[in-house]
């Protein structure tokens, strides 16, 4: 049984997103956390979590995140935060 109504948990969701691109990342990583309590709906948790760690610079847990999706959304998802990535060889280079 969930507490809040689904209007007040979709509004939780909505201010996660309006956290990260306003840099509260602070607050973004709290919502974060409470995102599996606010949804019953397993696409949307993945792709919001996604696009929260995605927005907290944490490309490869979002990434981690969308793995088992095979939808057309998760794998949209997938490829933009692809594309953000530098190539392998590149980033094993640049730590040397």
């Amino acid at each position: 049984m969930n507490i809040l109504d689904q209007p007040t948990r979709r509004l939780l969701v909505e201010c996660a997103f309006v956290a990260v691109n306003h840099s509260l990342f602070d607050d973004a990583e709290i919502l974060l956390e409470a995102l599996p309590l606010l949804t019953d709906n397993a696409t949307a948790l993945t792709s919001s979590q996604a696009l929260i760690l995605f927005g907290l610079g944490r490309a490869n847990e979002a990434l981690s995140c969308l793995a088992d999706r095979d939808d057309e959304e998760g794998q949209l998802l997938r490829s933009v935060i692809a594309s953000t990535l530098p190539p392998a060889g590149v980033a094993a280079q640049q730590m040397k």
